[in-house]
């Protein structure tokens, strides 16, 4: 698969991602604003930071990179801008970073419900992480 074809396909992926964390954010700081969105035993905690207000910024950060990502790859997809151009990585690599902090906001989203399911989904994306770092690209046709 050439890089074109990968920002091709990835060009839908970040748009649908970074849209759905920003609305997922933005439900959530309308449940914080009424006190709804809460995690009494974690916030109860003195000096430590509230996880609600973690996992919204965690979002936002998120839903930023998958928002630039998908800035970057219009331009690349369309082959307007070379394919292993520094701002095609840039784009990549920004959607592979909005992933992560995903991957790790629901496992925080998870934690009040299920401590175990949390940290399964926190394991399981750290599997995939490494997995995919280390294989990237070695199974090219």
């Amino acid at each position: 698969m050439s890089e074109g074809t990968r920002h091709q396909f990835g060009l839908p992926v970040s748009a649908f991602l970074g849209g759905i964390s920003f609305t997922i954010m933005a439900f959530l700081i309308e449940m914080q604003t009424d006190n709804k969105f809460r995690y009494p035993m974690i916030d109860d905690i003195p000096n430590f930071m509230e996880l609600s207000e973690l996992v919204i910024a965690g979002l936002a950060v998120s839903g930023t990179f998958f928002i630039v990502s998908s800035i970057g790859m219009i331009p690349v997809a369309s082959g307007r801008i070379g394919e292993l151009s520094p701002l095609a990585r840039c784009a990549y690599s920004c959607m592979l970073i909005g992933f992560y902090i995903l991957c790790g906001v629901i496992a925080l989203l998870l934690l009040p419900f299920s401590t175990i399911g949390a940290v399964a989904v926190a394991i399981i994306s750290v599997v995939v992480i490494v997995l995919y770092s280390v294989f990237y690209g070695k199974f090219e046709e």
